[in-house]
């Protein structure tokens, strides 16, 4: 079941906001409007999808919640305040996995735990917990590749829970692993989210891992770049996989609002 959203979800102050931005790219020959008039809550604990076509905007918006970009116009907030730079307070996850060939599992939580100042004692403990979190504490002394994509990949979300960021920004983690290694990956992240209660916004353009890991999908695309075609909330039990009941029927919603003409995307989204 999904429930089309208007403004607030209840549960307070919002963690990440995007208020009217506006965002282009300069061109040999025109400038590119990659977001207009954007505007987006992401509350505490949510996990929400951004799912559209590639040109979309979606990625813009996750650069801007990380700091790497900077607005034209409007205001990216964490917590009320300005986004002005890349932080600790905000933690990336890549399509590719970006850790450090010639450190071993072990060390690659531990030298980014370092680089934020945390006691050696610290990160040895830090470490410890989320290598066994994500079911990687036999491989801690592996090197990186000596371990298959999915292994990685979860490498990499411990090394980002290690840094206890106000918010989770994933970057289509998943794209470039193999469909059963992805369905594995989408059981651990909700368990894993599931005891963290970790905020985190999602970028991808896969409908079905959107409604799968979502607790909102945010359909952007159409004629108007930049623009939230539809934003809902999934309401369907965890966890979550694609034969769970319900799951199919809102991935062809969905999909259905993508294809649908921007005035009929709530109509396609109920229907």
């Amino acid at each position: 079941m999904a429930t089309q959203r208007n403004g607030s979800n209840g549960n307070g102050t919002p963690k990440l906001s995007f208020r009217n931005v506006v965002k282009s790219f300069e061109g040999e020959r025109q400038n590119t409007l990659a977001l207009s008039g954007f505007d987006l809550d992401v509350y505490p604990s949510e996990f929400v999808c951004l799912v559209g076509p590639s040109g979309c905007g979606k990625t813009t918006a996750l650069n801007l919640a990380a700091g790497f970009i900077r607005p034209d116009s409007g205001h990216v907030l964490l917590d009320g305040k300005p986004i002005e730079r890349p932080g600790p307070d905000r933690a990336m996850v890549f399509q590719e996995h970006a850790l450090f060939p010639w450190m071993t599992v072990r060390k690659n939580l531990e030298f980014a735990l370092e680089m934020i100042k945390k006691p050696k004692t610290e990160r040895t403990i830090v470490t410890n917990f989320y290598l066994k979190l994500v079911h990687l504490d036999a491989f801690a002394d592996s090197y990186i590749h000596e371990l298959s994509g999915g292994m990685k990949q979860r490498v990499q979300i411990a090394r980002s829970l290690a840094l206890a960021p106000a918010v989770y920004l994933m970057d289509e983690p998943f794209a470039a692993l193999d469909a059963l290694t992805r369905d594995e990956l989408y059981d651990e992240i909700q368990r894993i989210l599931a005891q963290t209660k970790q905020t985190v916004l999602f970028i991808t353009h896969n409908i079905r891992e959107a409604v799968i890991l979502g607790d909102r999908v945010v359909v952007m695309g159409g004629a108007q770049p930049g623009r939230i075609r539809s934003d809902f909330t999934v309401d369907l039990p965890r966890p979550r996989s694609f034969e769970s009941p319900g799951v199919s029927d809102l991935i062809s919603k969905t999909m259905a609002v993508l294809k649908a003409e921007p005035g009929a995307a709530e109509e396609s989204l109920h229907g």
